[in-house]
């Protein structure tokens, strides 16, 4: 189920006062019952953009409705309709029956929506009114109920869907996973119950993050690791197996035992049809009793590799026609859509939602991978486990650890099920072996194959994580290589920029660096950390480059860099710019190596303690956004009791001028500040 239809699904739903007068809602409007509704009423699992739009100007339309007819109505309620008729049901926003509204009141919305007692009789009649409004809009679509019927099944649910949304047997989902983890207490309000609720929609709210850069493969290198991903393979021969005229399938719509039996064997599946340990003995009574082969059928059927068909399983002739990137690609996202982490224990019934926000989140464990591998190094599998269990135990108190092994064990499934499809490699793991002469894996590292990092790219993106792209020096701009120097190691970034002034020259790769060191957007560490480069990477063209720089956003760090190269003689240059630039290049440092890298730059060469009280007895009069703050650290935490007092001083004499002189310019009679060695002050 999409994720944002997951997140409106389980939002508290916000209702007005209505009037109790809303059955006059139907009289009032006949009228415009055949007015022309041009929004789109029909959508599948892949129209979500679409569906939002369309499902918000629909609601529009209803609460405009709503306030026309006086009807006892909620945009609300209706908005939670359609998305739960959109994610669960057929997407068809017209087409309603009894059965539908039965369902989505008596079943879904006691395991599902967090709904305040006192409006929970309200609910129902809600409803009503919104198929009031879609037959007075003329959209309901042929196949629905009669208005009347539909009536007539709201009301006559009122009283079961109020018994049945207070009752805790009927809780599941959400509100059994409290209930679960001694959370939930005999008695408990619902909205207490709303609170709790809300809790656990948050634990898929990720901070933003950001990871790489992730290298993407070149087009042949994609195509033939796609090609290899175990699960093409297995569904080559699946797709063969069921050729015309296909499979008969049980009354159930599963695979006959002797034909499941076979593509065990066949497909090389580890299911074990058949179980003798002692005296127990078991045998094959159904298709779904073989966790992997049922995969790999809905996994087929749901990529439209196969489809059931009159009471067979056929192939589909169009799947044979995409190429390896292609069939990939929907496969994985057949996956990620049903969960990666396998069918639920009914045992562990209540814990389905944290399951949906494990599987939900596969894309940050595949961010986890794409920064592993930019940093060169495969991740230890049980390291990237617990950190995924660790998120979920962070949101969840109450959690014991027989729930975190359950967690840890479906994110051990996601991987292995990443792994036949081609997105990841594992490495070196054990089976420990367990109790019934089973197995359980353990250790082993996890890699990104070239198949997989478009994927681990495109999933992490949509949970809206920033990803970054190391590109192609051949083809890569200066803005792109000079972005990512917070994120490659050193060594590699010095490689590629050096490969990129190859392809364009020195003199043009020099012009081209400074261009975006000198927008006022490229953070200041990165504009320091490029110019202590430049020379390195252009020779002699750093120096005319930098220039000009000079009187742009990054002034100061273009001063220093030409006064450390003699570029610039400090005699000659503005004391308030020579100060500014000692400050600008102090805060940097600050910032990047906190209060141990400011000390260490006070001054440059061998300075002793008198010579940094000396530079700093020089601030006080200089106008600068950063300087209180750090005058502030170095009173406070500066090692030398006299530097310490000093800056405490100068801090003072400085707020003092600051508040005394709110537009003062520092007085340039005393010339430029420098050491007893004749050294800028910052160097």
């Amino acid at each position: 189920m999409p994720a944002k239809a997951a997140r409106n699904l389980t939002r508290p739903v916000q209702r007005r006062p209505a009037s109790r007068r809303w059955y006059l809602a139907a009289a009032q409007v006949s009228a415009e019952r055949d007015k022309e509704f041009p929004v789109r009423m029909s959508f599948t699992v892949e129209d979500e953009d679409t569906f939002h739009a369309s499902r918000d100007e629909l609601l529009d339309d209803y609460a405009r409705w709503l306030a026309s007819s006086n009807a006892e109505g909620d945009a609300g309620d209706a908005g939670v309709v359609l998305d739960w008729k959109w994610g669960y049901q057929d997407g068809e926003l017209g087409r309603w029956t009894v059965a539908d509204l039965e369902e989505f009141m008596l079943d879904w919305c006691p395991r599902k929506l967090s709904l305040p007692a006192e409006d929970c009789a309200d609910f129902p009649r809600s409803i009503r009114a919104f198929m009031t409004f879609l037959a007075a809009r003329g959209l309901l679509a042929p196949g629905s109920g009669t208005l009347s019927h539909l009536q007539r099944c709201c009301e006559s649910s009122t009283a079961r869907f109020v018994t049945k949304m207070a009752d805790p047997a009927n809780y599941g989902l959400a509100k059994g996973l409290f209930a679960g983890a001694g959370g939930l207490d005999p008695g408990l309000v619902e909205a207490d119950v709303a609170a709790l609720m809300q809790r656990i929609n948050s634990i898929d709210e990720l901070p933003t993050l950001t990871v790489g850069p992730a290298q993407l493969p070149e087009p042949a290198e994609r195509a033939e690791s796609a090609a290899a991903a175990p699960v093409l393979s297995q569904l080559q021969l699946l797709w063969e197996f069921c050729a015309a005229p296909g499979r008969p399938l049980t009354q159930k719509g599963n695979l006959r035992l002797a034909d499941a039996r076979h593509l065990v064997d066949a497909l090389g599946t580890g299911d074990v049809p058949d179980l003798e340990i002692g005296d127990y003995q078991r045998t094959l009574r159904s298709a779904d009793d073989l966790p992997v082969l049922s995969w790999l059928v809905e996994l087929a059927i749901g990529a439209r590799v196969l489809r059931r068909h009159r009471g067979r399983l056929v192939a589909v002739a169009r799947w044979r026609q995409l190429s390896p990137v292609e069939a990939l690609d929907r496969l994985v996202d057949t996956a990620v859509e049903a969960g990666l982490s396998g069918a639920l224990s009914p045992y562990l019934y209540w814990m389905e939602t944290v399951q949906d926000v494990v599987d939900g989140g596969v894309g940050r464990l595949l961010a986890e991978l794409i920064d592993w591998q930019a940093a060169g190094k495969p991740v230890p599998i049980d390291e990237l486990a617990e950190l995924m269990v660790m998120a979920v135990v962070r949101s969840l108190s109450g959690l014991d650890d027989v729930h975190v092994d359950v967690v840890h064990g479906w994110i051990r499934d996601q991987l292995d099920r990443l792994a036949a499809l081609g997105v990841v490699t594992l490495h070196g793991v054990q089976g420990v072996p367990t109790g019934w002469r089973g197995t359980q894996a353990r250790g082993g590292v996890a890699e990104l194959t070239p198949a997989g990092v478009p994927v681990a790219v495109r999933l992490a993106e949509e949970l809206g994580i920033i990803v970054l792209s190391r590109p192609d020096p051949a083809t890569a701009t200066a803005r792109d290589l000079i972005t990512l120097i917070e994120h490659l190691q050193p060594e590699t970034w010095l490689a590629d920029t050096a490969a990129w002034v190859a392809h364009r020259g020195a003199g043009p790769a020099a012009r081209q660096i400074v261009t975006v060191l000198n927008d006022a957007e490229t953070p200041a560490p990165v504009v320091l950390a490029v110019l202590t480069q430049l020379d390195g990477l252009v020779g002699e063209h750093a120096i005319p480059a930098v220039k000009t720089m000079l009187d742009g956003p990054h002034d100061s760090f273009a001063v220093q860099s030409l006064l450390l190269a003699g570029a610039l003689d400090p005699t000659e240059v503005d004391r308030d710019r020579l100060v500014r630039a000692g400050i600008d290049f102090m805060a940097v440092r600050y910032d990047v190596g906190g209060p141990d890298d400011l000390f260490a730059m006070l001054v440059s060469g061998d300075g002793g303690t008198d010579e940094q009280s000396a530079v700093l007895d020089n601030l006080w009069r200089t106008e600068h956004p950063r300087l209180a703050e750090l005058l502030q650290v170095i009173g406070e935490h500066h090692p030398d009791k006299r530097v310490a007092k000093s800056a405490r001083k100068t801090l003072l004499q400085h707020r003092s001028f600051v508040a005394s002189h709110p537009s003062a310019v520092p007085d340039d009679s005393s010339g430029p500040v420098v050491t007893d060695s004749g050294q800028p002050v910052i160097g």
